[in-house]
């Protein structure tokens, strides 16, 4: 039915198309909804059996790492979720770190200081016939926070007092908000749903970890 939803109006967004999909099965007779159903649980049978004979051919070792794979995108696929509906909800940001302000104070500094002029050729700029520009590029960014890593360490406890302030200000922030969220999210009932996604967290957490670890070809399977 798609491809013929979408011949027809092809402006429509997905959602709209899976609705109008919807509305035409609704309309179909029951004679052509058995005649899909069968085909879907054929289709479904032939599955089954091809499943069964790949999963006959691997090892223990490939069957563990097949097994954390799945848990792993279920995990990915639940964060995702749970993170999605506090965006939606409007859960405040969360607390920085004395470490973080100082970084995001510091940072275009850096940058600016290991900025390295880039001379282009004179020579091929007359022979193009265009202007010489001399262009710059900025430290790469790992060399960047491995810098302001190294200033934060030799960062004197006074030089570093602003910053902690500014923590505690921002931890202080948090939390009064938190308490605001928290009681808006009590009022209308919407602890039950993060709930429900923070227990699935945390049971997957544990199956992840449940699973025996195995070596194959050298790589450790956890």
């Amino acid at each position: 039915m798609r491809p013929n939803v979408l011949k027809q109006n092809p402006s429509l967004k997905p959602t709209e198309v899976i609705q109008a999909i919807a509305a035409k099965w609704k309309l179909t007779d029951e004679t052509t909804k058995q005649k899909y159903a069968t085909l879907s649980r054929e289709c479904r049978e032939k599955f089954l059996q091809q499943k069964e004979m790949y999963d006959s051919k691997l090892t223990a070792q490939q069957k563990e790492a097949l097994k954390e794979m799945a848990i792993e995108k279920r995990l990915k696929s639940t964060k995702r979720k749970l993170n999605e509906k506090l965006r939606q909800l409007e859960r405040p940001k969360a607390p920085r770190s004395a470490y973080l302000f100082f970084t995001t104070a510091k940072r275009s500094d850096v940058q600016g200081k290991h900025a390295t002029n880039i001379k282009g050729s004179k020579f091929a700029s007359w022979l193009l016939g265009q202007p010489h520009v001399e262009s710059t590029a900025s430290q790469p960014p790992q060399e960047v926070m491995t810098t302001l890593a190294q200033m934060w360490r030799e960062l004197p406890e006074d030089g570093k007092k602003p910053y902690f302030e500014k923590a505690e200000a921002d931890r202080a922030r948090y939390e009064a908000e938190m308490a605001v969220w928290m009681k808006r999210m009590e009022k209308e009932g919407k602890w039950d749903l993060l709930n429900d996604l923070k227990d699935n967290l945390r049971e997957l957490k544990k199956e992840q970890h449940g699973v025996v670890k195995k070596t194959d070809s050298g790589l450790q399977y956890k």
